[in-house]
């Protein structure tokens, strides 16, 4: 057989992308997305820069930053309000406190002691440097962070799209795909 074939055009169907599938392709193909050249086409509503990589030390409050510190610790803590989630993770200079509120049993499954992380938020102080529901990029050393050291495009997004695991991470990661699936193609 042809190994061509099997190749992934600009005009190949999007349930046929590694990662899609056909549920996934029905919700995508109801925000306007049917072939690979849409997906590539799916242009971002806004950008965030994410160069601002700084050692814990050197953070100041109000500023938006890029980290990358190791996972000293974590624990559910509760409140009168509920619980959250508290993550404290050190790069060598200093400790930094993350927080979440929203999604606990989700975002405590996420982590272990040991981990290398990169961290992106608001610096704020309260006994310490914190930063409430930072992203992350999990990394180890065969992953290429997509949303770490660079300008992040953000997508716009549906409830579905979001339920299905394509917020605008998950749509990052697509794109990238389909990009280097046809990079050949694009002039």
């Amino acid at each position: 057989m042809d190994e061509n074939q099997y190749s992934i055009k600009l005009s190949t169907d999007i349930k046929f992308l590694k990662g899609v599938g056909p549920r996934r392709g029905l919700i995508l193909n109801q925000n306007g997305i049917y072939t690979i050249e849409d997906i590539i086409r799916y242009y971002p509503r806004k950008y965030l820069d994410r160069t601002n990589i700084k050692k814990i030390v050197d953070l100041i409050v109000g500023e938006q930053i890029v980290t990358v510190a190791t996972v000293m610790s974590f624990s559910i803590k509760n409140t009168r309000k509920g619980k959250y989630f508290h993550l404290i993770v050190s790069d060598g200079t200093a400790t930094l406190n993350c927080m979440w509120f929203h999604g606990v049993s989700w975002i405590m499954e996420k982590f272990k002691v040991g981990d290398h992380l990169a961290l992106f938020g608001k610096i704020e102080f309260n006994k310490g440097f914190r930063i409430i529901h930072p992203e992350f990029d999990i990394l180890d050393d065969e992953d290429n962070p997509i949303n770490t050291g660079c300008i992040v495009p953000i997508y716009p997004t549906t409830l579905k799209l979001k339920n299905s695991g394509l917020d605008s991470r998950g749509l990052r990661k697509l794109i990238i795909n389909s990009l280097k699936q046809v990079e050949n193609q694009i002039k």
